[in-house]
């Protein structure tokens, strides 16, 4: 049984040492196509992907067609760093120099990641923006149990939807829908 327990901006991140805090779907679209190679500063930019299956390559894609036809080159590009998982992505985007990669913000908030959330296109990824529709791009998480869960799991439920299990989310990059 899947129940949807909150959701959380997905955003384009980089490292907070990168001096940039905002990008635009066209600057996305060049970065990942090879087209725009580097940040104002001069640092190389490096995306870091994720397997064409990912739901965060598929949630990039379903943004433009631009964004789209740039993964599918960004995919070809030789010497790309690709990630695994989400704490894999973080720590790349944490550890290599102009690194960008797609997370989310509960992510970072959660684990004190060293990350910043780009804007995009001018909106702040922040979950206010997210759940009143000015930043449209949203990971939707659940909570996957079967149908007939143990004591601990009904418990584990009833605190996240407690009042203190909501202001947990709350500050850390979620909101609840």
């Amino acid at each position: 049984m899947a129940t949807e327990y909150a959701r959380s901006p997905l955003v384009f991140a980089v490292s907070v040492k990168t001096k940039v805090t905002g990008v635009t779907l066209g600057q996305l679209a060049d970065i990942y196509s090879g087209q725009l190679k580097n940040w104002p500063d001069g640092t190389q930019i490096r995306p870091i992907l994720r397997q064409a299956g990912d739901d965060n390559t598929r949630q990039v894609r379903q943004i433009s067609a631009a964004l789209d036809r740039a993964l599918t080159v960004a995919e070809q590009r030789p010497g790309m760093p690709f990630a695994t998982n989400d704490q894999e992505t973080a720590d790349k985007i944490e550890s290599i120099p102009g690194a960008l990669g797609v997370t989310t913000l509960c992510l970072i908030k959660s684990e004190e990641r060293s990350l910043r959330a780009l804007a995009l296109d001018g909106t702040e990824a922040t979950a206010d923006n997210a759940a009143a529709g000015r930043y449209p791009h949203v990971k939707h998480l659940y909570l996957v149990t079967r149908s007939e869960a143990s004591t601990d799991v009904k418990r584990f439920k009833a605190f996240v939807n407690s009042p203190a299990g909501r202001d947990i989310l709350t500050r850390t990059g979620h909101w609840i829908p």
